[in-house]
């Protein structure tokens, strides 16, 4: 059974229970009719009736149910404000009304952490809420604009932060809001619907000294988008635990400052109001008040129109020459009707109607003759026009109030089921905001879209990002480019911006460089004033933005240059550092550092570029190379001026060139450490600034400049691991996606059919990201109770290519979209429904290589899960079977990550890893001919193999000849046992044996013929003994090339009579393979053998193997102990007492069975005389009868 909840407190109005997507939730009841089924409000509701909506049942609709709560009573009760008075708490004006510090307001304690609560509700779109102010610019705004609750928070900078929820607020139904701040973390929570934000800035604490507004302010201010006083009934206000209007921490005399605006405004009887006005009132005659203040109930029935047919036919006055008609309306449609009514007359006469809409009169002067008829109807009524879809209240007809719980069938002529009274109806798909990034959302009765426009995200949703997360991304969609200014965005679908960048591949690794937004150099000078001097540095990118960029590069670096002028320090010269405050230091004598730079954390450092933390030195006071032997070039030891050359750095010139000999002493270097970059800000003050060393005279200068921030590498692309065997996994612990979410990763595989991403979660949810075929990607997932869904990516090309791709999965309100290689994209549109993330099945596993695995813009570390655990199947970085070369002889290596294939195709060889032998045992009458067919081969660098074996001492082992240009080469063993090369080519006959060695003595060799370098050099190699190189002797009008070879000969050739005795293998002319080309299944028809019964050898050689592979097997599961132990002491007593009885029982039964056994033969006994004793007429006869031998017992076989 499913069921939904709606509650309220006077029976009339009733809101219902959303979850944290602002939908209705629907709350899951028992199955059956004996279990229980719990659901836990959380957070509690406040309410005194409940309804209960089911939804889904089995047969026929029941339930039992038990409710659980406790009494609410809030002090004070429920406080009726009239939208004139507003409520004022001054914190810091006055400390002397103080009788103790106010604990949870005071400006002495800025707090790290707030959280505020109220109660409320209203029938009104617009109203201040709570407004605190601070001193320092902090600023805390809770307000109603549009019916919508909005939150703008600052602390102390100069951007607000703002979130909005809720819609459809002024219901006239009480909503709980909740306002939560960690540091700049800051939750807006109403009615259990909750959105989070960052807040801007780099302060963290909230300090509101000044004054608590409550109800209104007296005026515009900052952080407010509407200045409209509250009106409605606010209850439990409570800010950090304190109820704000109970808690007094001033004088009674002196406690609240009540404001009217004005004295002639008409306010109910039970409101709060005085004589003079502003007036300080005492805390308990305020209290006395403020609990006597009603919160009045006003009955407002809405109806819903459901339908564009749906509408109701109100009877008004007949034969008016007037008509008054006045209501509220509600809609998310452009268009409809409201109000069609049929006059009796249509002649014209001078008149005027005025159209008041939302307190904005409109008066159109017109002739109009009218008579009105009977009926007015609302929403529709009128043939061929659209009618309205919404809520309407407070209908007034002719000045008499239509009230809808009195309507019968005559107000409510058609639509059954299609109009609904005392409810507004309207679902707001735009509350909260499901248009990621900034998105715009337009939304009408059935759906919404949204506009993702300048937001740099695209998708239904814009949660899709337009641009790459690294620069590393970017080449690898976009090959061939070298440089590029690029916007990226670092965390994808995160909520970090894109920023723009410059991108340089160069030698295979990728730099990033983000720059600054203000170039140039920072002066400062003695002159500047008597207070230090503080520039913050700004970037074309955030903070947070590239906080992220570095800690995921492998390294930054930032160039900074000092140059100074008259003996303007660096470093000061005494030990004291004084206080880092920048807004108070003043000028002393005693200054420890005149310059000081700030790292990302604007912490102040103390140390220049190419030096180490807490050196206090330069770069060349590492090495103790500075000018006159101090810590720095400009330094207070330097006793000698010296001007430096001018380097070379991303951020321009560094002085005036008109000026460039004033300023003779420069330190200059880069900062590396990645926790301190980048540079936040520079200060200076030179004033007082002693240098002993100094010769110059005049004012100290000194100029800072700072470069751009270049990164390099990508440690995202690094995260890479190897699934070596189908059945491992990487299990990540559960992801709630909620209503959207993503999944990226880039892989690289062989494999043709298997599961990427698997996914379950709770009711049958799941996702499944799979290949089918080796070109074709599928997307598949379940949520809710919709069936499953999938979306579809068939390529024109293989995936499974063992090349990196990349894959970007999400799945959001309105559809699921699928993303290759940034390109190729897919979508589907999905029914709604939360899903949950959690076990992986062990089944079409993957095997291949897989990186850069973020979920919403989050990585997911891989290797840093290897590192912590012993994962079966799994290993760091990309290692596949073909990377320990298993491929012998030259073949090519097909990976599959779990196992490997060796292409033979272009080797002499043949077998598993292209190792076993393709040879042919030659007789002294064999020839194998090959011939050049069509076009005849011609070469200037040869390269000819062959393996023999022979023990006769003469042999034609191959020969290649042309029939045109007559040009030759032959390779043989000669009458001596030696090798023997022959060959012309047409500029000299040459003629080469490979000495010291004889090659008749039965043993394989391995021989190699080559020529290289245009045919001008000749190299012969044989075995492992050191190879023959000769230099030819060639002219340089003379043709070294081999022009026009037609045949290829193996033992022999048509002109000889006896032929090589032996076996020859590895043949080999460049790319032709004679020998394999003979004996495969369908031989070409140009190599041709004198022979038809020459068969296939290997030589004698035993292939090569490699040593057989260890099998992996999946670990059994880890048995969880604890629960094991839980079971078996929660089992049934009695059960298992009945077990251990029925075990006792059967040990007795077999006790017994074996006792008789024991016990049958008991007073028997066997003897050794002649069976054939008892039928003999005596004792001769008797042994003559007796049977003879061991007694064997005798078995018959009948067949039937």
């Amino acid at each position: 059974m499913e069921y939904m909840i709606s509650y309220g407190s006077n029976g009339l109005d009733f809101a219902y229970y959303r979850g944290f997507d602002g939908s209705p939730k629907t709350f899951k009841g028992n199955t059956d009719s004996n279990s229980l089924y719990v659901n836990i409000f959380d957070p509690p509701i406040v309410a005194q009736w409940i309804r209960i909506n089911p939804t889904r049942w089995q047969d026929r609709i029941s339930m039992r149910l038990e409710l659980y709560g406790c009494t609410y009573n809030p002090d004070p009760k429920a406080v009726g404000l009239d939208g004139v008075t507003y409520f004022e708490r001054r914190v810091g004006e006055d400390r002397e009304r103080y009788d103790r510090p106010i604990e949870f307001l005071s400006y002495d304690h800025p707090l790290l952490r707030d959280e505020i609560r109220f109660r409320f509700k209203t029938n009104e779109a617009d109203g201040v809420i709570l407004y605190g102010w601070g001193k320092q610019n902090d600023i805390l705004a809770v307000q109603l604009v549009d019916n919508r609750l909005f939150l703008n928070v600052g602390l102390g900078g100069r951007e607000l932060t703002s979130l909005s929820v809720g819609s459809l607020l002024d219901d006239g139904i009480w909503h709980d809001v909740f306002i939560s701040r960690d540091k700049r973390s800051v939750t807006l929570s109403v009615d259990r619907v909750v959105v989070s934000k960052s807040i801007q800035g780099n302060f963290q604490r909230l300090n509101i000294d000044f004054a608590w507004y409550v109800a209104g302010v007296p005026s515009k201010k900052r952080g407010l988008d509407t200045i409209r006083h509250f009106k409605g009934c606010l209850e439990s206000l409570y800010i950090n635990r304190h109820n704000f209007f109970t808690e007094n921490p001033w004088r009674p005399d002196q406690a609240w400052l009540i404001v009217r605006e004005s004295a002639q405004a008409s306010v109910n009887s039970n409101s709060i109001g005085y004589d003079n006005e502003p007036a300080f009132v005492r805390h308990d005659k305020f209290m006395s008040d403020i609990r006597r203040q009603l919160c009045n109930e006003q009955q407002i029935v809405p109806v819903t129109f459901l339908t564009s047919e749906s509408h109701v036919k109100l009877k008004g006055y007949e034969a008016l020459e007037s008509l008054s008609i006045s209501f509220e309306f509600r809609t998310f449609e452009m268009e409809g009707t409201l109000v069609y009514h049929k006059f009796y007359s249509d002649g014209y006469v001078k008149n005027k109607m005025v159209s008041d809409l939302d307190f904005r009169p409109v008066e159109t002067v017109r002739e109009m003759d009218i008579k009105t008829g009977a009926y007015y109807y609302f929403a529709g009524g009128m043939k061929g026009s659209k009618g309205f879809i919404g809520c309407m209240k407070s209908i007034v007809v002719d000045g008499n109030n239509q009230f809808p719980l009195n309507w019968g069938t005559e107000e409510k002529p058609c639509c059954q089921g299609e109009l609904l009274l005392d409810a507004c109806r309207m679902f707001d798909r735009c509350s909260p905001n499901p248009c990621e990034h900034g998105g715009r959302c337009i939304q009408n009765s059935e759906r919404f879209t949204c506009e993702c426009e300048n937001t740099g995200y695209t998708g239904a949703v814009c949660h899709v990002p337009r641009y790459s997360h690294s620069c590393a991304a970017h080449f690898q969609a976009n090959p061939g480019e070298m440089k590029k200014s690029i916007e990226i965005d670092v965390d994808g679908s995160g909520p970090l911006t894109p920023f723009p960048v410059t991108c340089t591949l160069n030698e295979d690794e990728v730099y990033t460089t983000v720059e600054r937004k203000t170039r140039g150099a920072i002066r400062f000078s003695e002159e500047s004033g008597p207070e230090r001097i503080h520039y913050p540095v700004e970037y074309d990118a955030g903070l947070d933005e590239m906080d992220l960029l570095i800690d995921r590069s492998v390294a930054c670096e930032q160039h900074v240059a000092y140059t100074c002028k008259n003996g303007a320090p660096l470093f000061g010269q005494d030990s004291e550092r004084v206080s880092n405050n920048l807004g108070s230091m003043r000028a002393t004598n005693r200054e420890y550092f005149p310059i000081q730079w700030f790292s990302r954390i604007n912490k102040p450092m103390d140390y220049w570029g190419g030096a180490i933390p807490n050196s206090k030195s330069c770069f060349c006071g590492m090495y103790d190379s500075c000018q006159g032997g101090g810590m720095c070039n400009c330094d207070p030891k330097r006793s000698v001026q010296q001007r430096p050359s001018q380097p070379a750095y991303p951020g321009g010139p560094l002085i005036d060139p008109l000026r460039k000999d004033e300023f003779k002493n420069m330190d200059e270097g880069y900062l590396r450490l990645k926790e301190d970059l980048p540079l936040s800000a520079v200060s200076g003050f030179l004033r007082g600034a002693t240098n002993p060393g100094a010769t110059g005279t005049g004012p100290k200068e000194g100029i800072v400049s700072i470069g751009d921030l270049v990164c390099r590498g990508d440690t995202l692309a690094h995260d890479v691991v190897t699934f070596r065997v189908p059945d491992a996994t990487l299990d990540f612990p559960a992801v709630e996606w909620g209503q959207s979410g993503d999944i990226y990763f880039e892989f690289r595989t062989t494999t043709h059919d298997a599961v990427l991403i698997h996914s379950r979660g709770v009711n049958g949810d799941f996702i499944k990201v799979s290949i089918i075929g080796g070109d074709h990607l599928q997307f598949e997932y379940q949520a809710g109770a919709g069936g499953a869904l999938a979306v579809n990516i068939e390529t024109q090309h293989k995936i499974a290519d063992d090349r990196w791709h990349s894959l970007r999965v999400e799945r959001n309100r309105l559809e699921a979209r699928m993303v290759l290689d940034e390109a190729i994209s897919q979508a589907q549109s999905n029914n709604n429904g939360p899903e949950e993330c959690a076990t992986v099945d062990w089944r079409d596993g993957f095997v291949g290589c897989m990186r850069s695995l973020m979920v919403n813009g989050r990585q997911l570390k891989m290797n840093e899960m290897l590192d912590k655990y012993e994962i079966y199947g799994v290993t760091s970085g990309c290692i596949g079977k073909c990377d320990s070369n298993p491929c012998l002889n030259n073949g090519t290596c097909l990976e599959g990550y779990d196992k490997y294939i060796c292409d033979c195709q272009w080797t002499a060889f043949k077998g598993p890893i292209c190792a076993d032998e393709i040879g042919v045992n030659m007789m002294n009458d064999y020839m194998i001919k090959y011939s050049f067919q069509e076009n005849y081969k011609s070469t200037l660098n040869e390269y000819i193999r062959v393996g023999f074996t022979t023990t006769n001492p003469q042999g034609f082992l191959l020969g290649l000849s042309s029939d045109s240009s007559k040009e030759y080469l032959t390779l043989m063993v000669s009458n001596s046992g030696h090798l023997r090369v022959v060959f012309d080519f047409g500029f000299e006959r040459q003629e080469f044996i490979f000495p010291d060695h004889m090659f008749n003595a039965g043993q394989f060799h391995d021989v190699t013929f080559m020529r290289r370098n245009s045919g001008t050099e000749m190299v012969i190699k044989v075995d492992n003994y050191q190879p023959m190189v000769r230099k030819l002797q060639i002219s340089g009008s003379a043709d070294a090339q081999f022009n026009n070879i037609n045949n290829f000969y193996i033992g022999k050739n048509e002109s000889m009579t006896a032929g090589f005795i032996g076996c020859i293998a590895r043949v080999q002319f460049d790319d032709i393979f004679p020998l394999k080309l003979m004996f495969q299944q369908d031989a070409p028809e140009n190599i041709r053998t004198s022979h038809a019964d020459i068969h296939e050898d290997f030589c004698g050689i035993e292939p090569v193997t490699h040593p057989p592979e260890e099998v992996e097997t999946r670990p059994p599961p880890v048995v969880d102990r604890a629960k094991v132990r839980e079971f078996t002491q929660n089992t049934d007593s009695a059960v298992l007492g009945a077990i251990l009885g029925a075990i006792f029982l059967a040990l007795v039964v077999m006790a017994i069975v074996i006792l008789r056994l024991r016990t049958r033969d008991m007073g028997e006994y066997m003897t050794q005389e002649d069976e054939g004793a008892r039928e003999a007429f005596d004792a001769d006869e008797a042994v003559v009868k007796s049977a003879t031998g061991p007694r064997v017992q005798k078995r018959k076989e009948w067949f039937i």
